[in-house]
Order: structure tokens, then sequence, then C-alpha cells
């Protein structure tokens, strides 16, 4: 994230830089000559106190009147609360302690765009954001520091009608467009067959937005991937944002396909935490239940194959019970050898604690006790699946499904997460952006045969407002791919 700003003539540059680890907030001071001087950090914070630069929105105004910028978040957490926070510019160009604002539990991350503005001529911007509603209406919400610099007083600026404007065609920018010491909000909107259209709502003495005023239109040939607007604070380039990566385990393809399996799936500790060192936000991992749907735990085979101990069926033996028992075989071979198996519940745990999202497949062969006649067997493993999830839906982010193949077991999986109240859990799964003609064997076919379906997909579901999730077998590849890309 960077924006400029310049004030009695010296201008400067913030930046917000991702650590692996650590994230710090750096001034570039302008020179006498021109330039910038050495950047000097006055915040910082780790990624075990919850910061991730990934689920952070940026604006940047003079908020509380000082005449000086100031720095405006919109921050999300995995449970699903948004909030805003506040960084005031200090006399020395540094920042202050993030301030904590407004924050709601029903707003959607990847729905919001932010900007800022003088809305009203009071001398002070305010931290606007777009809102695009479910149900195809849109709002731009202001809100102002108070007295103690959180962000709050939230009014509607601008309430648009339902299908008029898709946020994903548009173009946003601020500035006072008509002089009258108000700042008035303007976008360039190109439609799906090329046409274009200049649009202003202008700013009321309230500081309210007026209805739209229609300019300057083409009726033909510029496309919105190619606009990039310009405003008072040097706006982005017109690149989407980055999606959030998902990492999945590869498993080779073909006949004897389990004779080449490495057991590379993130079904433990240590395979979240590869791919979180890769620059994953979230992965893929398997959900099977041992015999009766007694124990739910976290493994891609339907067989012990892979593992330590006799071979057999995972749905054959008990968790911690008999000589075959699953609990403390470990992984034989491949680059997790000693590695255990893990229950659902110490799977999601250590999600959580390494802030992973978790993408859980309920995999077919758990429909013996989930779909058994016996009413006993099939809640006890109803049970397993659903009362982790409940456990830790509110605080983590968790979302479940089964193979489009498994029709009876997708069908009662969806009645009874919804009955239980997490029907989210269902919802906006990653997408999934590996090119199905190359499939993953060992060794790893190069990633570089990704490349052209990657950049297929980021066209197809990038937008500059929102990230889409993305799941792939190459995550460490996908990570480094998309440098430069998106924002």
């Amino acid at each position: 994230m960077s924006r400029s700003k310049c004030e009695f003539r010296r201008c400067r540059v913030a930046g917000i830089r991702d650590g692996n680890g650590d994230d710090k907030l750096f001034t570039f001071l302008a020179d006498a000559k021109g330039g910038f001087g050495t950047p000097f950090s006055s915040f910082a914070r780790t990624d075990a106190d919850g910061w991730e630069v990934d689920r952070m929105k940026f604006a940047t105004g003079d908020y509380n009147g000082d005449g000086r910028d100031d720095i405006g978040v919109l921050d999300s957490y995995t449970a699903g609360t948004v909030r805003l926070m506040t960084f005031t510019a200090a006399p020395g160009g540094g920042f202050g302690e993030p301030v904590r604002g407004w924050e709601s539990t029903g707003w959607q991350f990847g729905r919001v765009s932010v900007h800022s503005g003088d809305f009203d001529g009071n001398g002070r911007d305010e931290f606007a954001a777009w809102y695009d509603y479910a149900d195809g209406h849109d709002a731009l919400i202001g809100f102002e520091l108070d007295a103690n610099g959180a962000f709050g007083n939230r009014r509607e600026l601008l309430n648009a009608v339902p299908g008029w404007y898709e946020r994903s065609q548009m173009r946003i920018v601020t500035g006072d467009y008509n002089g009258d010491g108000r700042d008035d909000l303007a976008t360039f909107y190109g439609y799906s067959d090329t046409r274009a259209k200049v649009i202003t709502f202008v700013a009321k003495a309230d500081g309210t937005l007026g209805d739209a005023l229609h300019s300057w239109s083409e009726p033909k040939g510029w496309t919105l991937d190619r606009v990039h607007m310009a405003e008072r604070y040097s706006s982005p380039p017109p690149l989407p944002v980055c999606p959030v990566v998902y990492g999945h385990g590869g498993y080779p393809t073909g006949a004897n396909a389990w004779e080449r399996d490495q057991v590379r799936q993130p079904n433990h500790p240590k395979g979240l935490a590869q791919h979180k060192s890769w620059g994953a936000g979230g992965v893929e991992a398997d959900l099977q239940l041992t015999k009766d749907g007694t124990k739910g735990v976290m493994w891609h085979n339907s067989t012990t194959r892979g593992l330590t101990g006799a071979k057999a069926d995972v749905t054959d033996i008990w968790w911690a019970t008999g000589a075959d028992q699953l609990k403390g075989r470990t992984i034989d071979h491949g680059p997790y050898a000693g590695e255990t198996v893990y229950t659902f519940r110490e799977w999601l745990e250590s999600a959580k604690k390494q802030n992973m999202a978790a993408f859980v497949e309920l995999k077919g062969e758990a429909g013996q006790s989930l779909l058994n006649t016996n009413a006993t067997i099939r809640e006890t493993a109803w049970r397993e699946v659903i009362d982790p999830i409940a456990e830790r839906a509110s605080t983590q982010k968790i979302m479940i499904y089964t193979g489009a193949k498994n029709t009876d077991l997708k069908a009662e999986l969806i009645k009874r997460i919804e009955a239980a109240g997490f029907g989210a859990t269902l919802k906006n799964y990653p997408r999934w952006v590996d090119s199905a003609a190359v499939g993953w064997e060992e060794p790893a076919p190069p990633a570089s045969d990704q490349y052209a379906t990657w950049q297929e997909k980021l066209d197809q579901f990038g937008t500059p407002v929102s990230s889409q999730a993305m799941v792939t077998t190459w995550p460490k590849e996908l990570k480094s791919w998309l440098s430069g890309k998106c924002l």
C-alpha cells in the first residue's frame, strides 16, 4: 500500500511492508532536492497479533483537520467482523498507534471499496466506504473521527437504486470537481459491451451526494481494464486485488496413483505451517470418519496406506481402540514423514492458531456412517462433523464441501449444516485455478505449465474491488507468479 501527500510544499510517501512474520508502516520524507530520504518505521505488528495486510483496505485523508494526512483502514477478521482503524499522522512524519472505531458483523469485506473526501467542506475528510449490497443496491457510507480519534458517526452519503450500478465496472475517484469547496465523487463506468460513461455525484451542503450527473460518454471502444484514474491521492493502477491463495496437496493421476502418492496433503500442523510459509492464507484438507462415525479424522486416503501399521480401511477401524487403531500412526514416507494423524477438532484448532482458513473436503467414504440406516451411528457421525465447526465458526474461517459425485451425501450435508445454522460454511468457496489438462505427478510438473490457466482465471475472477480466494496445488509458485499482477 502506498499513498502520497503534498503538504506545505513538501511531500511524503507512506507504505505498509509485509515482512513475512511482521508488518511495518514506513514513511519516506521528501528532501530539498525533490527526492526521498531513508524510510523509517513508526508502527509494527506481528502475524501472531492477528495483523495481516491482505485483510485490509487503505485510504488516506486529513481526518482530524490538522493539515496532515492520516491513514484510514478497513480491517477484516476471519470471524466475519470488519472494523475501522485510524493511523493519525504525527508532526515528525510518522504515525501514531491505530485507534479502533466503528465495527460490524454484517459487512462482507469483498463487497467494500474505500475512499476519502471532504464532502461537507468542513476541512476534515471523511472515510467513505462504497458497499455493494447482496440485494443489488449500492451505498456510500461516510465515517468521521470522534473526539477520541476513532471513526464513528456512520451516515449514508449516497444510496443507489438496485440494479443501476455494478461496482466491478466502476473506477471511483473523489475531488472537488465543481469548485464549491466540497469533494464530489466521480466514476468512469465501463459497460460489458465496451460503452463507457463518466458519472458525477455532486456533494450537497449537508455533505450527502446528489443524483447521478451523466456527462462524457463513448458509444464503443473503451474497455475498463485499460483505464487508469488519477486523483489527489495517487490512485493505484487498475490491477485486481490479489487473491487469497489456498494450498492443496498434490495426488498423482492415472492407474495405481497410490503407489506414487507422497502424502502431501496439509492434514496436520506441519502441513499448515508449510503452506503458510509459502504465502497461502488457507488450505484444502480432508475429513474422514472412523468406524461407525465415532471420530472425525484428517486423512486423504480411504485406507491407511501411507501410514505405519497394518493396512486397513479407515471406516473399518476405531480411533483409539483395537490393535489396528488409527491414533498414534504416523506418515511413513514423503515430505511429512513422521507426522501423525489428527482429529478434526485438533486440526481446526491448529488452523486457528496459525490464522489459516480451513476449506474442508468431507470424503465420500464417510457416507458409510453419515448415511447409515442405524440412527445411532448416523447421529454420532454427524456430531463429529458439525460440532467441531459449531464450536469455532464464530471465530474462525471454515468452509466445508463434498465431491459432486457424492450426490446423497452432498444433499444431506447441506441440509444438516443449514439446519445447524452454519450455512455460511457452504458458501464463497475458493475457486480452483489449476488447469485440468495438467495433473499432478511425482515428481511435480513445472508450475509454468499452469501460467496460462492462472492468467485466464485471474482475468475471469479478479476485480479491483475484492479479493477472490483461489486454490491450487502449487501455492508457493502461484503466490510468486501473482507478484506484480495484482494489488
